[in-house]
Formats: structure tokens, C-alpha cells, sequence
């Protein structure tokens, strides 16, 4: 069974979504002069079928049921008698769908149902995006959809965390700081989005169709009239269809004939709303008289005309910050490119130097991590003492001996601390290496007996300090 939804949080967000998915949509006829009079209209319906589902405490009621079915009828009376006639497929089957929705908002109680409301308010926004007559002025819309769906997800998921932590606490009040977390995961998600958003390449279905897609209004970017070969009415633009095929009888929209003239008035210059203008789709931020012309569209609403034109406004005064520094930027890249392209092969060469003392550094860092020189003068000893015995005789040979094996057991990871007397330096080498304990014992007390002792060291001493070396070296 799905768990129940009673967190009022998670339902004023979906009320934000499925509202902003029906702007989205209405905002495409906003020529037409009634864009603020729907949308008020979607948000009194969408508020009272989903206060309705929200005073049933996450359990459907006969109610809820009833209301279900009162305004299913009023979404399928709808459908015959206003969005068939007005819009024609496909637009009417997505306003059908928005009604059907608020239908359904009346039971919307668990999470099931709450998910696929969401759903539905993703597809409305997909259709309004795709469509031929979206463009950047959606983004006043659009991006506050994204962080209401964002808010919402995060406003369920943290209900019922909190639900599920009430019945493990034995109904405990554990419900403080819902907000505040609320309010951190969905900013750090839509700074996450956004960073991997600037960080990745982005292909668009814009983008798509202009490349590999049918001749459309898209025509524009290579320099194709959009009125030439069907122009706007041919494939029917991003995501219209029949609607936008039959603009010529009025299908799409109030006015017959209107977007007619704008299919074919697309490319005759400047109109009064700014309308026929941003039918021109380009890539990429809109220039400062772009966004001045959209701000003039009839039936725009008063906020965001006045937004868009501070937003030009701002973008001009960037524009004459930034342009000297832009032209100096270039002429010092030139300059630069220039100096580059007359000492090319002399700064190669400064490159190969630079990269062969940075081999040589690291060679010599390598070889003094290694300790190469230490190892050689091992080798030698080795050779010298133990194999072809040239060491003096008595109390020199066998201070020889001695440092010959400090500098065996030092290339093993034991150096001789001077501030050590041999007593101590036994101990260190009885601790790393267990297996040369008598040994080194051994050549200890024979060092000690040489360099500290009355009597002379005879050849005998000498030849056994240098046989226990051989061995030590060879164990190791």
C-alpha cells in the first residue's frame, strides 16, 4: 500500500507545479490577451480540489470520491465544448489532460498518486517547451517550476522520513526543523543540478530538429526564409501538430486566420507587439533589443514586461562595461598570437629545456629516494672487506668492519644516531632485526673490546668481525 501524504508543505508544492505547468501552456497564446484571466481560472480549480484532498488526512473518503467524479464531468464537458472547438488536437488533448488532473487532485492522498501528479505537470511542461511559439521568456516560468518540483519531492520525502521516525519514537512530537532542512536539500539539489548543468555539454532538441529534422520554422538559423517551403505551418514547429498545421482556419487560438499572417509576416520586420520577431529562434541569451521587443508583446503580464526591460537595461550597461575591456582583451590576444607565431621555435626550445631539467630533478629525487650512493658504497664495502680483505689490521680494521656494517644496516632503514653509544645502537638493530640478534651482538662486543679495551686486537678478532659482516650482508 502506498504511504499516505498529510504534510501541507508537499501539497503546496504540487499546487505551485501543476500551476506552473498550466502557465507554461497558457503562456504560448498570451497574444491573445486572456493569459492572466486562465491562469487565475487553473490555480481556483487546482486550489480547491486539492484543499479537498488534503482535508482527507491521507485517506480517500466518499467525499473525495464524489468530488472526483463532479469534476471528471466537468473536464470531459470541457474538453467538447471549449478546448475541442478552441485549439483542436494536439493542444486540446493536453488541456483535457490538465482538467482530468484536477480531477484526480480530489483523491490525490498517497504517494502513488502524488508522484503521478507530478508526472503530469512534467509532461504539460515538456509540451509547452517544445512547442514552436517557447522561447527564453518561458524561463520566468520554468525555472520557478523547477525549484517548486524540486521543493516538493524534498517536502514528501522529508514527511515521511519524520512519519516514520514518530512510529519508531512512539509517536514522540519530533517534527522540529522540517523547514530548515527542507529548505537546505532542495538548494544544495539545484546547486548541484546547476553546477553538472554549466559543466556538461548540453544538446538540446532545438538543436536536433535544425540539424537532422524536418523544414520548419527552424529554417530561420540557416537563412531560410521561414515562410518558404511551408515555413511554420509545414512540420507544425516543436511540439505543435494539427493546431499549428491549420492556423489558416483558426484552430489554434481565437482569432482565425491570425497566426496565419504570422507564419507568413514572420520575416516582413519589426510589428507592433514584438510578437512575429521572437518567432526567429536562435541559440544562446537574447540581445538587448530582442529582450526590448519581447517586453512589448500584447497581453504580456505588466511584472515581467518591467523585468525584462531592466534586465536589457543591465545587460546594455554590462555591454558598455565590458566592451573596451573586451577590445583590449582581443588586441592584447592578437599581440600575443603574433609574438607566439615570430618566437615558435625558440619558446619550443625553452619548453624542451624546462622539461628536461624537470626530468633531471625528478631523476635526482628518485635516485636520492633510493638512496643509490649509499647502496654502491655497501656494494663496495662488500667487495673491499669481505671478499678481497683489504682492510688494515687491529683497532683500525675493525673500526672498518663496524662502519661498514652501520652503513649495510642504514640502508636497511636503521641509521646510527651519533648521540647513541653501541649499547643503544644494538638494541635498535635487536628490534628491527630479530634474526641478526646474535650477530650483531656479537660484532658489538668484538667493536667495543677494539676501540675501548687494554689489549690489542689481534688478526684473529679482526677475521671474525669481518666473517659475521659477511654473514649480516648476506642475510639481509
Amino acid at each position: 500500500m502506498s504511504p499516505p501524504v498529510t504534510y501541507r508543505p508537499a501539497y503546496i508544492g504540487l499546487f505551485a507545479a501543476l500551476v506552473l505547468a498550466v502557465t507554461c501552456n497558457a503562456y504560448l497564446d498570451i497574444h491573445h490577451g486572456t493569459f492572466g484571466v486562465e491562469v487565475l481560472i487553473w490555480s481556483m480549480v487546482y486550489f480547491f480540489t486539492l484543499r479537498v484532498a488534503w482535508k482527507q488526512s491521507g485517506k480517500v473518503d466518499e467525499v473525495g470520491r464524489r468530488r472526483q467524479k463532479v469534476w471528471a464531468i466537468v473536464a470531459v464537458l470541457a474538453t467538447l465544448l471549449v478546448f475541442l472547438p478552441l485549439w483542436r488536437l494536439p493542444r486540446a488533448g493536453l488541456w483535457a489532460l490538465a482538467a482530468l488532473q484536477a480531477a484526480a487532485n480530489c483523491v490525490t492522498v498517497d504517494r502513488r498518486r502524488f508522484m503521478l501528479a507530478l508526472l503530469v505537470s512534467a509532461v504539460m511542461v515538456m509540451f509547452a517547451a517544445m512547442h514552436w511559439r517557447a522561447d527564453w521568456t518561458m524561463l520566468f516560468y520554468f525555472v520557478p517550476y523547477l525549484l517548486a518540483v524540486v521543493f516538493t519531492l524534498v517536502a514528501e520525502q522529508v514527511s515521511r522520513r519524520v512519519h516514520e521516525v514518530q512510529n519508531d519514537a512512539l509517536g514522540q512530537n519530533l517534527v522540529g526543523g522540517q523547514g530548515a532542512s527542507i529548505v537546505a536539500a532542495t538548494a544544495s539539489l539545484l546547486i548541484v543540478a546547476l553546477a553538472l548543468y554549466a559543466l556538461t555539454p548540453q544538446v538540446t532538441w532545438v538543436w536536433l530538429k535544425s540539424q537532422y529534422g524536418q523544414l520548419s520554422n527552424l529554417g530561420s538559423l540557416r537563412g531560410i526564409d521561414p515562410g518558404a517551403r511551408g515555413g511554420l505551418r509545414e512540420a507544425g514547429g516543436l511540439g505543435g501538430g494539427g493546431d499549428d498545421a491549420n492556423n489558416a482556419g483558426g484552430a489554434d487560438g481565437r482569432a482565425p486566420g491570425g497566426d496565419q499572417d504570422l507564419a507568413h509576416g514572420a520575416a516582413d520586420g519589426p510589428s507592433g507587439d514584438g510578437y512575429r520577431e521572437s518567432i526567429r529562434v536562435k541559440f544562446g541569451w537574447p540581445t538587448v533589443q530582442e529582450m526590448r521587443q519581447a517586453a512589448k508583446r500584447s497581453g504580456m503580464p505588466v511584472w515581467q514586461a518591467a523585468t525584462i526591460r531592466q534586465l536589457a537595461d543591465a545587460a546594455e550597461l554590462i555591454e558598455r562595461i565590458v566592451q573596451p575591456l573586451t577590445i583590449k582583451g582581443a588586441a592584447i590576444s592578437r599581440a600575443v598570437g603574433e609574438w607566439l607565431e615570430a618566437n615558435r621555435w625558440s619558446i619550443i626550445r625553452g619548453l624542451i629545456g624546462v622539461v628536461l631539467v624537470l626530468l633531471l630533478a625528478g631523476a635526482c629525487m628518485l635516485v636520492r629516494e633510493m638512496r643509490l650512493g649509499l647502496w654502491l658504497r655497501v656494494q663496495f664495502d662488500f667487495l673491499r672487506l669481505a671478499l678481497l680483505r683489504r682492510h688494515a689490521a687491529g683497532t683500525v680494521g675493525a673500526c672498518q668492519i663496524f662502519a661498514a656494517m652501520q652503513r649495510l644496516f642504514a640502508l636497511h632503514q636503521v641509521e646510527q644516531d651519533v648521540r647513541r653509544n653501541a649499547r643503544e645502537y644494538l638494541a635498535a638493530l635487536s628490534t628491527m632485526h630479530r634474526s641478526l640478534r646474535r650477530e650483531a651482538g656479537e660484532m658489538v662486543e668484538l667493536f667495543e673490546h677494539a676501540r675501548y679495551g687494554n689489549s690489542a686486537v689481534s688478526a684473529r678478532q679482526v677475521a671474525r668481525m669481518c666473517e659475521l659482516y659477511r654473514q649480516m650482508y648476506r642475510c639481509l
